[in-house]
């Protein structure tokens, strides 16, 4: 197989997809590629990491690995010699190259900065600012005062029963979906008039009357509200002969049962038309609001970086202009996890992607290459869409490839997953094994409460033998997770668990012993300082000195000050990691304000007893023994109110 101009991968978990994009990585540089215009995107900075680390570890040691060695032979139709020698030539400049292995998130903003102004943006905006959606709030009431929208605001959320959070929660769902919104048109109309539906309930109800019909008929057209009515389950029939009816039933009967349910399908079409006409009337002050927002305090989130750089493509600069000065810097591109891309995502990489592979870039020699797994696409809460695999396969003509011998998990497990998808996924290939001999065990058990099918489960491995440490606990929410925590240690009492922000970097305790003393020189609060002495396994009552803090210093200096006013052992692993994160931030400000998003493990917590996370979490990760937890409550279907 030789490096082919456009490829994309099926890759199951297990099936060696981290390999594969790290060879194709090294091999475009063993190519000849100029490292700062190869392009790799992942969905994760967890995964960005671990590529680049893998490419790192990969080049230096390639003589020693020979299974990435021999797959560069092959796709590159040369002698190890050859790769080798290549390899010693490129390694030197690689490692003082402008790498970029990064997120979509970072790749979009990075697109942003380069032309922000053209939507009044300072370049050096940050970005999920902890007060941004405090701001967010503020700056939309203040929109709707001047625009006089606030009291039909508050008009619509109190006919419609519904709070201002919920709002702004519908608000931000339709905001991730901006780019699709675009085009539709939602005018203001007047809230519909009920009365011609309420008159053929009026009328039925006299019907019942006057035919002497049972209570129960009578009383179901018994006026009432008009919600009310509409919950009541006989609306679902097309007919009214059935038992409740059979003394009075007629065929005229059913023709004032049609007619009443088409006025109420017309009242609720007219209905619908007002809640989408107040609904994108407000909205539309929304965006302005978060706009507004971006441009003064410099404050965007994710989702505004990705919306603007829609923006700046139609509309506020050249589309051709933009994307020629990406290509100049981009010549082969690659995308991990590419099931998880939305729907904006793939039409902001689109025209990059046409320019790669038309042969019409700086130099004509593009390459696109794209992994995914449609089985793992566990992010559709956030628009991915896992259809756009093939979508793109289709549009770019890129031939597709599958990765199909699962090189991690045991036979049964394997075969356990190609039975389940094997009649789901139109033409799925299923995957083969890399170990000869059988082994592995898959239980699917049913329990009145998903809880106690988790301590019972967890209960048989921990009698077998089991460590706990080995075992992984997987859910869907973080209410899940404090569920099962509670009741694992209600249970089990000497049982060590590990949640997610337990595993939090900020959490490890010498990293908050540094966070609390970097609070009290900031604050100057006492309360602070007592709180670092406490954390230091000190006294209370211990004095503590303040140490002179120049701010205007990079907050990696100070934090590695601090560290040795403490006395701390300074080769924490953890306290080295919060060095690292500390170089991220532009000023102690940001830093603070920003703890609650910083999502670095510790590296000291971790593997200590039972994992329990969400599976969006788990992505990625490996464990010897998992239990999936069904919805610990609520119905699995989403009850949203707008549906896309």
């Amino acid at each position: 197989m030789s490096l082919k101009h456009k490829l994309a991968l099926e890759a199951s978990a297990g099936s060696g997809k981290t390999f594969a994009l790290s060879v194709r990585y090294i091999a475009l540089l063993l190519q000849g590629a100029d490292p700062a215009r190869i392009v790799a995107l992942t969905f994760t900075k967890k995964a960005a990491n671990e590529m680049k680390e893998r490419v790192y570890e990969t080049l230096e040691a390639l003589h020693v690995k020979d299974a990435e060695l021999q797959s560069l032979c092959t796709l590159l139709e040369s002698s190890r010699e050859e790769v080798l020698s290549q390899r010693d030539i490129v390694l030197g400049t690689f490692l003082n190259a402008s790498i970029h292995i990064e997120t979509i998130d970072a790749f979009l903003g990075k697109i942003l900065r380069k032309f922000s102004l053209h939507l009044g943006v300072m370049p050096d905006f940050v970005t999920e600012n902890v007060a941004h959606e405090r701001h967010l709030k503020t700056t939309f009431l203040n929109a709707l005062k001047q625009e006089g929208a606030y009291e039909a605001l508050v008009h619509f959320l109190a006919t419609e029963n519904m709070r201002f959070v919920d709002l702004l929660k519908r608000f931000n769902d339709l905001y991730e979906k901006a780019s699709e919104l675009e085009e539709r048109e939602h005018p203001k109309t007047h809230y519909p008039n009920q009365d011609s539906v309420m008159e053929h309930i009026a009328k039925l109800h006299a019907y019942m009357h006057e035919k002497k019909a049972s209570n129960t008929a009578i009383n179901t057209f018994r006026p009432t509200d008009l919600a009310t009515f509409q919950g009541k389950d006989f609306l679902k029939r097309d007919s009214l002969d059935y038992r409740t009816f059979t003394k009075v039933y007629t065929p005229e009967l059913d023709i004032m049962y049609g007619a009443l349910k088409e006025a109420l399908c017309d009242y609720n079409r007219q209905k619908e038309a007002y809640l989408l006409g107040e609904l994108f009337s407000f909205y539309r002050l929304y965006e302005k609001s978060r706009l507004k927002l971006a441009k003064e305090k410099g404050e965007l989130t994710f989702t505004d970086v990705a919306n603007f750089v829609h923006r700046l493509l139609h509309g506020s600069v050249d589309r051709d202009f933009l994307y020629f000065r990406l290509d100049a810097v981009i010549e082969h591109l690659l995308i991990d996890e590419f099931q998880d891309t939305n729907a904006e995502q793939f039409e902001i990489l689109s025209p990059i992607i046409e320019e790669i592979i038309s042969g019409l870039g700086t130099r004509g020699i593009g390459s696109f290459f794209y992994v995914g797994d449609t089985k793992q696409s566990i992010y559709r809460f956030r628009g991915g869409t896992k259809e756009l695999f093939d979508v793109a396969a289709e549009r770019f003509g890129v031939p597709v490839e599958a990765l199909a011998t699962n090189y991690r998990s045991d036979h049964v497990v394997v075969d356990f997953v190609n039975d389940v998808f094997k009649d789901i996924i139109p033409g799925y290939i299923p995957q083969k094994v890399a170990k000869k001999e059988i082994t592995g065990y898959v239980e699917v058990t049913s329990y009145e409460e998903a809880l106690e099918g988790v301590v019972t489960s967890l209960q048989k491995l921990l009698a077998e033998g089991v460590n706990a440490d080995d075992v992984a606990i997987l859910c869907w929410t973080n209410d899940d997770i404090k569920a099962i925590e509670s009741r694992l240690l209600e249970t089990i009492p000497s049982l060590h668990v590990s949640t997610e922000s337990a595993l939090l970097l900020v959490r490890a305790p010498a990293v908050q012993t540094v966070i609390e003393y970097v609070k009290y020189c900031y604050f100057e609060a006492e309360l602070l300082g007592r709180n670092t002495q406490v954390l230091r396994g000190l006294s209370w009552e211990e004095p503590l000195q303040k140490m002179f803090i120049d701010w205007a210093r990079p907050l990696s200096d100070t934090i590695k000050r601090i560290i040795e006013h403490l006395e701390m052992d300074g080769t924490d692993p953890d306290v080295l990691r919060l060095l690292e994160v500390a170089d991220r931030y532009r000023d102690v400000e940001a830093f603070l304000f920003e703890l609650d998003r910083i999502s670095e493990h510790s590296l000291a917590q971790s593997g200590q007893g039972v994992r329990v996370l969400t599976v969006h979490k788990s992505k990625g990760l490996e464990f010897d023994y998992v239990i999936v937890a069904d919805r610990l409550k609520g119905d699995n279907n989403r009850p949203d109110a707008l549906l896309f």
